[in-house]
């Protein structure tokens, strides 16, 4: 009787290694592209990819459609990043690219402490609620593990990253939803963004000193098993985005501050 069972028990066992994996890819790409230039991304397994996200058309200055006095939007802007974490200090930059009337991209590169180089895009959209930053449906993360390669792609995404107008004491929510696959099986999740503005801040950075507003992000993956996070940005008026500080369970585990911004 056991040998007829030992089937099922593998097949079980490959299961859920496809979604521990699965979780990993996962967890390791929103953690990078969480909203801006983050913290130290968490290593990818072995074999994972670079994650790609398709460009908008081609333009060069950002229409009234992505105006947004937190993140102004100018093709070619590059921004440099000193990201810290227990695991050591790297460099990141992050550039403005493919602006257009409905969106643009940023793409980010940089090394993590283990000397692993990535390359992230991200996609932003320009809706009439704000600035909405969240990947394309298309592949964006893969790792090959023991029990074959995992993909993590994403699908329908509701609500704003940053809305165009932005008080202190505001909240404001986005979701979207998705896939992990493995060999054996599929399943969906869902990430869910709970922002609020905490107010007007100084803080002193590589950059210098900015009046900038605090924004804190909990991120949530319902019944995954992922752990929740949270997202601390602070973003200046005319500039954008100056510092990030990434947490779980309220210990800080990376910090991301900007060095310097270039703009054409």
């Amino acid at each position: 009787m056991d040998s007829l069972n030992q089937p099922r028990r593998d097949a079980k066992r490959r299961t859920e290694g496809n979604l521990r994996l699965g979780s990993v890819v996962l967890l390791s790409w929103l953690t990078a592209i969480a909203c801006g230039s983050v913290s130290t991304p968490a290593p990818a397994p072995t074999g994972a990819q670079d994650v790609v996200s398709s460009a908008v058309p081609h333009a060069t200055t950002a229409s009234i459609g992505c105006a947004n006095p937190y993140f102004p939007v100018v093709e070619g802007t590059t921004s440099t990043w000193r990201v810290s974490s227990s695991a050591g200090e790297t460099v990141q930059t992050a550039t403005i690219k493919d602006v257009a009337a409905q969106g643009f991209s940023v793409e980010k590169i940089g090394e993590l402490p283990s000397g692993r180089e990535y390359t992230l895009v991200e996609k932003w959209s320009c809706v009439p609620a704000g600035l909405v930053q969240y990947p394309t449906g298309e592949l964006v993360a893969v790792a090959t593990g023991l029990n074959g390669e995992v993909t993590a792609s994403v699908g329908e995404n509701e609500g704003a990253t940053l809305p165009r107008d932005i008080q202190p004491g505001d909240t404001w929510h986005q979701t979207f939803n998705g896939d992990v696959s493995g060999p054996d099986s599929t399943t969906n999740w869902t990430v869910n963004y709970d922002f609020a503005a905490v107010g007007l801040e100084e803080v002193t950075l590589p950059a210098g000193t900015f009046t900038a507003m605090k924004l804190t992000n909990h991120i949530s993956w319902p019944n995954s098993g992922i752990p929740e996070m949270e997202m601390t940005y602070w973003f200046a008026e005319g500039e954008g985005l100056v510092k990030t500080v990434f947490s779980m369970d309220g210990e800080a585990l990376g910090t991301s501050e900007l060095v310097s911004r270039d703009s054409p």
